[in-house]
């Protein structure tokens, strides 16, 4: 069974499921693909989405609760998809964030996908020292990942990359595509995840994107990063490479 660290399913928060009905469909197409569960994470932007990281996990334990009461078998998980900004590693120090799963070490970060983020190697190796890992959201669709040299030394010194699954069937553009692809042959991806915002993506996307992900990878590279590396980070033990 999968699990996906990386969708917005909480609805009515963010640019994702507008409301209970459509995060009942978007939960029923990802059990249809064989997903048990997963890690809702809403943006943390702030300045465009203000979502207080209290006031999730409680959007989380009603969203837990709508999807129970509609027999539908996908377990959500607390989660949130943190904007990288000027302010954020001091929020993640001060335990001001949702770690993937509700707690523990992994912390998804969005970097911006156009402007460069000097000193990213830094910032790396500070949350590394304080015990905390970043898990960078679709790097392929980030400006500063483009350099797949500078993408593999972030890995090195402890940092780790989420495949996006559109990214790698063309739902974000050539560049991004071809990104993926390059991070992908170098073994640079620890999890994928699907970064589903609606129903129309979950409904109808999401079969191509899991093609897609299987032709590039293979049965074992597909079930590594959406199988056994999600649940080995949800349950705090060392990843598979």
């Amino acid at each position: 069974m999968y699990h996906d660290l990386h969708l917005h399913l909480v609805p009515g928060v963010d640019d994702g499921s507008e409301d209970a009905a459509e995060s009942l469909a978007m939960a029923r197409a990802l059990v249809s693909e064989g997903y048990a569960g997963g890690a809702v994470t809403p943006h943390i932007r702030p300045g465009m989405f203000d979502n207080a990281p209290a006031e999730l996990r409680a959007a989380v334990d009603g969203l837990r609760s709508l999807l129970g009461e509609a027999d539908v078998a996908f377990v959500p998980v607390p989660g949130a998809e943190h904007f990288l900004d000027a302010e954020l590693p001091g929020r993640i120090l001060e335990g001001d964030c949702i770690p993937l799963g509700g707690e523990g070490a992994f912390v998804l970060v969005e970097a911006p996908a156009l402007a460069p983020v000097p000193g990213l190697e830094d910032l790396v190796f500070r949350l590394k020292v304080k015990g905390t890992t970043p898990v960078f959201a679709h790097p392929e669709r980030c400006v500063v990942f483009e350099d797949v040299d500078r993408a593999e030394r972030l890995v090195h010194a402890g940092a780790l990359l989420q495949l996006d699954l559109g990214s790698l069937a063309g739902a974000y553009g050539r560049p991004a595509k071809r990104t993926a692809r390059r991070l992908l042959d170098r073994g640079l991806y620890a999890v994928a995840g699907s970064d589903l915002h609606n129903a129309y993506q979950a409904e109808r996307e999401l079969p191509r994107w899991l093609r897609a992900l299987r032709k590039a990878a293979g049965e074992a590279g597909l079930e590594r990063l959406l199988g056994e590396n999600p649940r080995r980070l949800l349950s705090g033990e060392a990843l598979v490479s």
